[in-house]
């Protein structure tokens, strides 16, 4: 899963290249991994960049059968 988050935000031109874009796993639960991503942007950028990165993920998920629960 990260290698999907960090190929996402690779290709994001919209992030600023420093500080660079970070995953890293926030928590490891039984049956969950939750993950925390660190991007930097543009103030007038942020909204779209989020949005952008929240429906990336939502696919690259739904292809590779990766639930969100």
């Amino acid at each position: 899963m990260r290698r999907i988050l960090t190929d996402i935000l690779a290709k994001d031109s919209r992030l600023l290249a420093t500080p660079a874009p970070c995953v890293t796993v926030a928590e490891l639960n039984k049956n969950t991994m939750l993950f925390a991503l660190r991007v930097w942007s543009k103030t007038s950028d942020y909204e779209a960049v989020r949005g952008s990165i929240f429906e990336q993920i939502k696919l690259a998920f739904d292809q590779q059968g990766i639930a969100m629960t």
